[in-house]
C-alpha cells in the first residue's frame, strides 16, 4: 500500500512538471509573436503591409487634427481682432461727432487740391458677418466719416473734365458753385469750382481668412483716391487701431508706413 501511494505521488509531481514546462513553452510563444507583431514583421520575416498602413494613417490623423486645430484657432484669433477693431471705431465715431475734432493736417481733395484745418464730422462704424468652417464670423468693419473744408476750395478745370467733375459732385451730394468762361484763343471752356464740402472718406477692414491676414482699405483719408494696407495675424494690434486713429485726426502720420506705394 505504502508502495502504490509512492508511485501515485511521483505520478502526481511528474504531471505537474510536464503542466508547468508546457506553460512555460507557451509563454516563451507568447513573447516571441508579440515582439514579432511589435516590429512589424510576419512569420516570413517580411514588414507587414496592412500595420504599416496603419501607422501611416494613424500618423496622418493625428497631423490633420493638429492642422485643424492651428486653423480654428487662427480663425477665432482673426475674427476676435475684427471684433476688437468695430469696438475701438465704434468708440471712436462717437466722441468724434462729440468733439467735430478739426484737422491739425490738410486732406487731400479732388484735382490735387486740399482742404486744411478740415472739420471731421458723421462718424458711422458698420460691419459685416460671413460664415466660416459652420460658424458666423466678422468679415470686415466699415468706419465712414466726413470733412468740411472751413473755407472754401477752389479747382478750376477746363474742357470736358468741367461736366465729369459736376456728375461727381452731384453724385456724392457735395454742393458747390463755379463760374464758366470762353477763352479768346483757344476757344476752350474753362470752369472754377468752390465748394467746401463734406467731404465722404471711408475706411474698410476685411478679414481674409484662408491665408489669415488682414487688409485696410481707405477711400479719401488724409488723400484723395483709394489706398491699402496689408497686415499679418500677429501685425494687426491695438497699436495698429490707434495709429489709424491719430492718422484720421490728422495727429501723427504713423500709419503712412503701412500703406502700399501708389
Amino acid at each position: 500500500r505504502v508502495r502504490k501511494d509512492d508511485e501515485a505521488q511521483a505520478a502526481k509531481a511528474a504531471e505537474l512538471n510536464r503542466w508547468a514546462a508546457e506553460q512555460a513553452r507557451q509563454r516563451d510563444e507568447f513573447d516571441r509573436q508579440r515582439g514579432i507583431a511589435a516590429a512589424g514583421v510576419g512569420a516570413t520575416g517580411r514588414s507587414s503591409a496592412a500595420i504599416e498602413l496603419l501607422k501611416k494613417r494613424s500618423t496622418q490623423k493625428a497631423v490633420k487634427s493638429k492642422e485643424t486645430n492651428t486653423r480654428a484657432e487662427a480663425v477665432a484669433r482673426l475674427d476676435e481682432r475684427l471684433r476688437a477693431a468695430f469696438h475701438y471705431l465704434s468708440e471712436f465715431a462717437r466722441e468724434l461727432n462729440t468733439a467735430h475734432p478739426e484737422s491739425e493736417r490738410p486732406y487731400g481733395l479732388m484735382y490735387m487740391s486740399e482742404a486744411t484745418s478740415a472739420v471731421l464730422s458723421d462718424g458711422f462704424t458698420d460691419y459685416r458677418t460671413i460664415e466660416v468652417d459652420g460658424k458666423p464670423r466678422y468679415g470686415h468693419v466699415t468706419f465712414r466719416f466726413k470733412i468740411t473744408s472751413q473755407e472754401p476750395v477752389s479747382i478750376q478745370l477746363q474742357g470736358a473734365e468741367i461736366e465729369r467733375f459736376k456728375e461727381r459732385l452731384d453724385a456724392l451730394g457735395i454742393k458747390f458753385k463755379y463760374s464758366g468762361r470762353m477763352t479768346d484763343l483757344t476757344g476752350a471752356t474753362k470752369a472754377t469750382f468752390s465748394a467746401s464740402g463734406p467731404f465722404p472718406c471711408k475706411a474698410t477692414i476685411r478679414g481674409d481668412y484662408e491665408d489669415m491676414f488682414f487688409v485696410v482699405e481707405l477711400e479719401n483719408v488724409r488723400r484723395y483716391g483709394m489706398h491699402r494696407a496689408i497686415f499679418a495675424l500677429d501685425d494687426f494690434t491695438h497699436d495698429v487701431l490707434d495709429e489709424f486713429g491719430t492718422y484720421v485726426l490728422g495727429a501723427d502720420d504713423t500709419f503712412e508706413k503701412h500703406l502700399e506705394n501708389d
